[in-house]
């Protein structure tokens, strides 16, 4: 019974004292994140062509999307890429980040 206990007790205090969502933010609130940013510049100029992509992560445990900038570029029919733009959303350990690559 006490190694249960002391079981339980390691569990907990691993799940509390490490994150809920395990996806790229500058900044991260505990019950609440929103934080649209930029993830990276070329010299390239803009065009109107952009692509998204999703990923999600549920409680740290599972995760699934391919938010890669290739695949997100070459769905939107993107050769040369000029900035890429993130949204990270977090509530309550529900968390997903949405990239758009945009270009020519």
């Amino acid at each position: 019974m006490f190694r249960m206990l002391m079981l339980a007790s390691a569990l907990a205090l691993a799940l509390t004292t490490t994150g809920c969502l395990t996806v790229a933010t500058p900044a991260q609130g505990a019950i609440y994140t929103e934080v649209n940013w930029t993830m990276h510049v070329t010299g390239n100029e803009v065009d109107v062509k952009s692509a998204s992509g999703t990923a999600w992560s549920i409680f740290g445990a599972v995760a699934f999307g391919d938010i890669t900038v290739e695949s997100l570029a070459a769905q939107g029919g993107i050769t040369k890429v000029h900035h890429v733009d993130a949204l990270t959303k977090n509530v309550l350990g529900i968390g997903w980040i949405t990239v758009t690559v945009y270009g020519e």
